[in-house]
């Protein structure tokens, strides 16, 4: 019988506790969507349950709210927590499905 894998329960996590819940290194592309009319490619870096970091080409401001694409997954809503020179990270209006974090990283 196979078991599948549980990730740790991070509800518990105050807000300045949030960036300590597991995180899975991705190689993964995807875009972001900051307007209907521009998507900007991205490689994933690594993702967690409540958000992600991101290469990128732009550097966004934080508190931006963008769209973000991977394939086989319906477009995520997120707010950017902090961007720099060639990096981005976001943080999930709502938490990431247990089952798609799995998939993604690799160790469903």
């Amino acid at each position: 019988m196979r078991h599948q894998r549980q990730l740790p329960d991070d509800s518990w996590l105050t807000t300045d506790d949030r960036r300590s819940h597991a995180r899975f290194q991705v190689q993964q592309l995807g875009a972001l969507l900051e307007s209907d009319v521009f998507l900007d490619p991205v490689q994933l870096i690594n993702i967690a349950r409540r958000g992600f970091s991101a290469r990128t080409i732009i550097t966004y401001v934080p508190g931006t709210r963008l769209m973000l694409h991977i394939d086989a997954l319906a477009p995520i809503r997120c707010v950017v927590a902090w961007g720099s020179k060639g990096q981005v990270g976001g943080r999930f209006e709502t938490p990431l499905p247990q089952g798609h974090l799995l998939s993604l990283s690799g160790t469903d």
